[in-house]
Protein backbone atom coordinates (compact mmCIF):
# COMPACT_ATOMS: atom_id res chain seq x y z
CA UNK A 1 0.00 0.00 0.00
CA UNK A 2 2.96 2.58 0.65
CA UNK A 3 4.11 2.26 -2.96
CA UNK A 4 0.64 3.28 -4.22
CA UNK A 5 0.22 6.18 -1.56
CA UNK A 6 3.87 7.41 -2.76
CA UNK A 7 2.60 7.37 -6.30
CA UNK A 8 -0.81 8.91 -5.82
CA UNK A 9 0.91 12.43 -4.47
CA UNK A 10 -1.29 12.60 -1.57
CA UNK A 11 -0.18 15.97 -0.24
CA UNK A 12 -0.87 17.95 -4.22
CA UNK A 13 -3.87 16.16 -4.37
CA UNK A 14 -5.59 16.97 -0.68
CA UNK A 15 -4.24 20.66 -1.44
CA UNK A 16 -6.47 20.32 -5.05
CA UNK A 17 -9.46 19.06 -3.46
CA UNK A 18 -9.04 21.52 -0.79
CA UNK A 19 -8.94 24.20 -3.41
CA UNK A 20 -12.24 23.09 -5.39
CA UNK A 21 -14.40 22.52 -1.81
CA UNK A 22 -13.81 26.29 -1.29
CA UNK A 23 -14.72 27.46 -4.72
CA UNK A 24 -17.50 25.64 -4.26
CA UNK A 25 -19.09 27.03 -1.45
CA UNK A 26 -18.22 30.42 -3.49
CA UNK A 27 -21.94 30.69 -4.81
CA UNK A 28 -21.21 34.56 -5.61
CA UNK A 29 -18.31 34.43 -7.57
CA UNK A 30 -15.99 36.33 -5.14
CA UNK A 31 -13.34 33.91 -4.74
CA UNK A 32 -12.38 33.58 -8.59
CA UNK A 33 -9.99 36.77 -8.37
CA UNK A 34 -7.95 34.75 -6.25
CA UNK A 35 -5.06 32.19 -6.95
CA UNK A 36 -5.50 28.93 -4.89
CA UNK A 37 -2.79 30.03 -2.61
CA UNK A 38 -4.14 33.36 -1.39
CA UNK A 39 -7.53 31.31 -1.11
CA UNK A 40 -5.73 28.58 0.89
CA UNK A 41 -4.10 31.76 2.69
CA UNK A 42 -7.67 33.60 3.26
CA UNK A 43 -9.02 30.87 5.26
CA UNK A 44 -6.55 28.45 6.46
CA UNK A 45 -3.03 30.74 7.22
CA UNK A 46 -2.94 32.50 10.16
CA UNK A 47 -0.15 35.32 10.22
CA UNK A 48 0.53 38.06 12.52
CA UNK A 49 -1.96 40.29 10.34
CA UNK A 50 -4.91 37.55 9.63
CA UNK A 51 -4.23 37.52 14.08
CA UNK A 52 -5.10 41.55 14.42
CA UNK A 53 -7.64 41.30 11.52
CA UNK A 54 -9.57 38.02 13.44
CA UNK A 55 -9.50 39.59 16.77
CA UNK A 56 -10.92 43.41 15.19
CA UNK A 57 -13.93 41.25 13.29
CA UNK A 58 -13.97 38.87 16.04
CA UNK A 59 -14.96 35.57 13.19
CA UNK A 60 -17.78 33.55 14.44
CA UNK A 61 -17.10 29.98 14.89
CA UNK A 62 -19.92 29.07 12.19
CA UNK A 63 -17.16 30.22 9.82
CA UNK A 64 -14.34 28.34 10.99
CA UNK A 65 -16.59 25.39 11.86
CA UNK A 66 -17.62 25.28 8.18
CA UNK A 67 -14.16 25.81 7.39
CA UNK A 68 -13.08 22.84 9.33
CA UNK A 69 -16.00 20.85 7.19
CA UNK A 70 -14.78 22.14 4.36
CA UNK A 71 -11.29 21.19 5.35
CA UNK A 72 -12.38 17.30 5.99
CA UNK A 73 -15.01 17.26 3.02
CA UNK A 74 -11.77 17.64 0.80
CA UNK A 75 -10.42 14.47 2.70
CA UNK A 76 -13.21 12.71 2.44
CA UNK A 77 -13.52 13.35 -1.68
CA UNK A 78 -9.88 12.62 -2.41
CA UNK A 79 -10.25 9.15 -0.41
CA UNK A 80 -13.11 8.70 -2.56
CA UNK A 81 -11.14 8.93 -5.38
CA UNK A 82 -8.43 6.76 -4.13
CA UNK A 83 -10.50 4.11 -2.42
CA UNK A 84 -13.57 4.38 -5.10
CA UNK A 85 -15.78 3.98 -1.87
CA UNK A 86 -18.44 7.03 -0.44
CA UNK A 87 -16.92 8.45 2.66
CA UNK A 88 -19.67 10.33 4.11
CA UNK A 89 -18.93 13.17 7.06
CA UNK A 90 -21.01 14.60 9.17
CA UNK A 91 -19.81 17.37 11.71
CA UNK A 92 -22.23 19.07 14.89
CA UNK A 93 -21.07 22.24 15.97
CA UNK A 94 -21.46 22.46 19.82
CA UNK A 95 -22.34 26.25 21.92
CA UNK A 96 -19.12 25.70 23.71
CA UNK A 97 -17.10 26.27 19.75
CA UNK A 98 -15.86 22.71 19.84
CA UNK A 99 -16.43 20.28 17.02
CA UNK A 100 -17.81 16.98 16.79
CA UNK A 101 -16.85 15.16 13.23
CA UNK A 102 -17.57 11.62 12.01
CA UNK A 103 -16.19 10.51 9.08
CA UNK A 104 -17.42 7.15 7.61
CA UNK A 105 -17.95 4.86 4.98
CA UNK A 106 -21.07 2.04 4.66
CA UNK A 107 -21.19 0.52 8.47
CA UNK A 108 -17.44 1.68 8.76
CA UNK A 109 -16.39 4.34 11.35
CA UNK A 110 -13.35 5.81 10.19
CA UNK A 111 -12.61 8.87 12.35
CA UNK A 112 -14.56 10.00 15.28
CA UNK A 113 -12.95 12.96 16.64
CA UNK A 114 -13.56 16.57 18.50
CA UNK A 115 -12.03 19.69 17.20
CA UNK A 116 -12.14 21.94 21.29
CA UNK A 117 -11.31 25.26 20.34
CA UNK A 118 -12.10 25.69 17.26
CA UNK A 119 -10.26 29.00 17.22
CA UNK A 120 -7.01 27.61 16.79
CA UNK A 121 -7.67 25.34 13.41
CA UNK A 122 -5.48 27.39 11.44
CA UNK A 123 -1.70 26.48 9.97
CA UNK A 124 1.54 28.81 10.12
CA UNK A 125 1.92 27.67 6.54
CA UNK A 126 1.22 26.18 3.30
CA UNK A 127 3.18 23.25 3.98
CA UNK A 128 1.61 22.81 7.33
CA UNK A 129 -1.73 22.56 6.85
CA UNK A 130 -0.71 20.25 3.44
CA UNK A 131 1.36 18.09 6.01
CA UNK A 132 -1.80 18.01 8.25
CA UNK A 133 -4.28 16.84 5.79
CA UNK A 134 -1.52 14.57 4.11
CA UNK A 135 -1.30 12.61 7.16
CA UNK A 136 -4.84 12.47 8.62
CA UNK A 137 -5.23 11.17 4.91
CA UNK A 138 -2.77 8.54 5.44
CA UNK A 139 -4.04 7.53 8.91
CA UNK A 140 -7.58 7.18 7.52
CA UNK A 141 -6.25 5.02 5.07
CA UNK A 142 -4.78 2.57 6.88
CA UNK A 143 -7.84 2.80 9.20
CA UNK A 144 -10.37 2.31 6.19
CA UNK A 145 -7.35 -0.76 4.82
CA UNK A 146 -7.72 -2.59 8.45
CA UNK A 147 -10.72 -2.38 9.11
CA UNK A 148 -12.01 -3.83 5.95
CA UNK A 149 -9.77 -6.63 6.31
CA UNK A 150 -11.21 -7.67 9.47
CA UNK A 151 -15.08 -6.49 8.30
CA UNK A 152 -14.51 -7.34 4.70
CA UNK A 153 -18.56 -8.22 4.13
CA UNK A 154 -19.63 -4.48 4.78
CA UNK A 155 -17.23 -2.54 2.43
CA UNK A 156 -15.82 -3.67 -1.01
CA UNK A 157 -11.87 -3.16 -0.87
CA UNK A 158 -11.34 -2.80 -4.80
CA UNK A 159 -8.39 -0.36 -4.80
CA UNK A 160 -6.56 -0.60 -1.61
CA UNK A 161 -4.43 -3.89 -2.48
Amino acid sequence: MENRLEQINIDEQFYQSLVRQIRSIDIYGSYAKFQDHELIGMKYIKTVENTKDVKKSEVKNDQIAQNIKVYLQAICVMLEKITGQIISLMTETGCDGSVQVIMYTGELIILNKTFGGISGFEFSTIDKLKDYGTKLAIKLLNTLKIKTEKYGSMVQDNNLN
